[in-house]
């Protein structure tokens, strides 16, 4: 037996370190930058392992892992001289630098002492081991020495499809962060001795700073909110049981003493970057803008039990094409939803008529739930809800909070039931499993019904909704391993089409069009660089180029009024935005989206040439007295041209 409780013990951890070694050092990651062997070769590198790369992903091949690939040619400089004026590169983007904060940024710190394709890696895998080890701890803060538990609830996390769709620091790190904190917490309260109370202090000050140092507010909002409604109803579990009240406060000493070292090194930081977090907060984007309550339609509420978290199910059509942009916006922890409440005020009735104490986790955290779908599908809510800065938080990024208030109280509800038995335990459960199976049906034919085509594969429906009901079953007649593990199992496949496996950075990096703007950059290293479409607006700073076009985290306003004298077009740069340029006859900038900019210009302007653009890379040919061909790629599926800017001298 206890061969048998070691094993388990050390399996899990064990095992995905050892794969976080392996895939390190074979320099494995699953990044989808091999989008460019496709756009350059129409065919995929032998580099690719497995998978496809996820062209949609462009938060991460066309921003981060750009930036990422900037930074070493700046030897990781806290601020990228490339980049129009100079980007902070320590707010806001995950790109590595040599500075302080990197030590809150751990999967960073490899690209300070390993090769770049290896530190590439040690970044993609890191984060997510961080958060596979913290969903272990904070599963074993709950289901004490039930390390088999512990490891499949662990698994059924990790793999969230949600989670591996958005793929960032804003979302794996934000929980690897997040659960650490929490289980730091909670074993600091279960510990009796003060040093190991100091110890596990100290690793919650460090989780804590970790997440205010991921700078995504929407998510973080929602990450923030289920934690702190857990961590409440747990105090006030413990204030309830625990007699001696001079340990109960003691330990919140210690709690308190994490939450200030965290407040002060985010305070160090602040300081040091305070125009730059000035300048964001202020911008038109995404400083100033505010979202109302009461947006949520019948079509949301469904997708939060649909089997189109899954992504084999989802196909575009015409008629869907206004349901959801992408597999990104449609993915979702595997959850649900409201169905959960039932359960949770059968266990409450049943610990108030036994008069057992109430446990105040699932009661906040049932609340909490029920005012987020309040604040979606209710108008005219926001005074109510502002304290919580609901309104800085977009429609679709409530999501985060669902997923994880459902997490914890299924969590919760598999630990009553593993410890209250009751009559009548089986045929409750398998009338309520009934009830869950046809709920779920339900939800994917009426999404089926209003948006034709999106869901087309019916089998995968009707296996979707016998799974999240059969594992619920399995769970509430306590069977908690094989409930998790069914739904381990399902979100395994879920996510298995969704990162390649990819050997090294050569798609950034090691090309014929990465080769020329090298050499041309190492000629004339003052030369600005633009590109023509945002599919290579950062391609020219990713290999060590000075750069117009590109993923500008805030606002550059001295660097775009040289376009815009009579500041015109300000909110149309005033913002975190993609820029890429166009040939006009005159310099004018327009918002393209959101999100997104195009700066026409006139390259035989004046203004252009004080902004030292000098290379535009552009995909067709085009005819202008002040454009001089510099090269022209002939690749097997395209033709690229780079062209020197030379306007006429005064």
């Amino acid at each position: 037996m206890l061969v048998r409780t070691f094993q388990w013990k050390n399996t899990f951890p064990i095992t995905l370190i050892s794969l976080f070694i392996i895939a390190v050092g074979f320099g494995v990651h699953g990044s989808s930058i091999g989008v460019y062997d496709g756009l350059f070769n129409g065919k995929q590198s032998e580099n690719l392992l497995f998978g496809a790369p996820q062209e949609v992903r462009t938060d991460e091949w066309l921003v981060i892992s750009q930036m990422t690939s900037a930074q070493r040619y700046e030897d990781f400089a806290a601020t990228n001289e490339n980049l129009g004026n100079g980007q902070d590169m320590v707010v806001l983007l995950d790109a590595p630098h040599r500075d302080w904060t990197t030590a809150l940024r751990p999967w960073n710190l490899g690209f300070l002492v390993l090769p770049f394709d290896n530190a590439f890696a040690f970044k993609w895998w890191g984060m997510f081991v961080m958060l596979g080890l913290a969903a272990y701890a904070l599963a074993l803060r709950l289901f004490p020495k039930k390390y088999l538990l512990a490891s499949i609830v662990a698994t059924f996390i990790i793999c969230s499809p949600f989670i591996h769709w958005w793929y960032r620091e804003y979302t794996v790190g934000l929980l690897a962060f997040a659960f650490g904190g929490l289980a730091a917490l909670l074993a600091l309260h279960q510990t009796s001795s003060p040093k190991k109370k100091l110890l596990l202090a100290g690793v919650a000050a460090y989780m804590l700073a970790g997440f205010a140092f991921i700078q995504y507010p929407p998510f973080q909002l929602m990450v923030a909110f289920p934690i702190a409604l857990f961590y409440i109803g747990y105090l006030i579990n413990e204030y309830r049981r625990i007699a001696a009240k001079k340990l109960f406060f003691k330990n919140l000493a210690y709690v308190a003493g994490a939450l200030i070292v965290a407040v002060g090194a985010f305070g160090i930081f602040y300081i040091q970057h305070k125009d730059t977090i000035t300048t964001i907060a202020s911008s038109t984007f995404p400083g100033k803008r505010a979202f109302t309550s009461g947006a949520g339609t019948p079509e949301m509420f469904a997708h939060t039990l649909s089997s189109n978290l899954a992504p084999q199910a989802l196909q575009r059509t015409p008629a869907a094409a206004s349901y959801h942009a992408n597999k990104s916006e449609a993915a979702q922890f595997i959850q649900y939803s409201l169905l959960l409440l039932p359960i949770v005020l059968f266990i409450l009735v049943r610990q108030y008529r036994q008069r057992n104490p109430l446990d105040w986790r699932l009661i906040l955290l049932s609340f909490g739930l029920i005012a987020i779908y309040t604040y979606i599908f209710i108008p005219h809510l926001e005074p109510i809800f502002r304290f919580l800065l609901f309104d800085k938080v977009p429609l679709q990024r409530f999501k985060m909070g669902i997923g994880l208030i459902d997490l914890f109280l299924l969590l919760l509800i598999a630990r009553h039931f593993m410890q209250d038995r009751f009559k009548k335990q089986y045929t409750l459960a398998a009338c309520y499993a009934v009830v869950v199976f046809l709920t779920f049906v339900a939800a994917d034919l009426y999404v089926r019904h209003y948006y034709p085509g999106y869901i087309s594969n019916l089998p995968l429906i009707a296996v979707y909704s016998f799974v999240m009901a059969f594992g619920l079953l399995l769970i509430l007649v306590q069977r908690a391993a094989l409930g998790f593990g069914l739904l381990a199992l399902f979100s395994v496949v879920s996510i298995s089409t969704i990162n390649p496996l990819y050997r090294g950075t050569a798609p950034l990096t090691d090309t014929p069009l990465a080769t020329a703007i090298r050499q041309i950059a190492d000629q004339d290293p003052k030369g600005r660089w633009a590109a023509t479409d945002t599919t290579f607006e950062s391609y020219a700073i990713a290999n060590g180029a000075r750069t117009l076009s590109g993923n500008y985290s805030y606002s550059q306003k001295d660097l775009w009024k040289i376009l815009d004298p009579e500041n015109d077009d300000f909110e149309v740069y005033d913002r975190s935005v993609h820029a890429y340029v166009a040939i006009a006859d005159k310099n004018d900038l327009e918002l393209a989206a959101t999100n997104r900019m195009v700066a026409r210009i006139n390259p035989c302007s004046a203004e252009v040439k004080k902004i030292e653009l000098r290379y535009i890379i552009i995909g067709q040919p085009i005819k202008n007295s002040c454009l001089q061909t510099a090269k022209v790629l002939a690749l097997p599926t395209r033709t690229i041209y780079i062209y020197k800017v030379t306007p006429p001298t005064e």
